[in-house]
């Protein structure tokens, strides 16, 4: 269960970024539009982490069986 939690998270995260890095609008401005764009990215790179402890986890538990 806590597994597909996880699996909740990172795609949301994937979504968030996705469309904070690349939306536009027009009334934020250059800064506006490049802040955004870092919130995207820096949402691709917390669902990376959670990626990996995922990963990580499932392949300790396959180790010690």
């Amino acid at each position: 269960m806590f597994l597909i939690l996880r699996w909740a998270a990172v795609l949301l995260f994937i979504l968030i970024g996705s469309f904070l890095f690349t939306l536009t609008f027009d009334g934020l401005g250059f800064i506006g539009n490049t802040v955004k764009a870092i919130l995207g990215v820096s949402c691709f790179y917390i669902a990376g982490l959670f990626m990996r402890r995922i990963r990580g986890s499932h392949l300790h538990k396959e180790e010690s069986s």
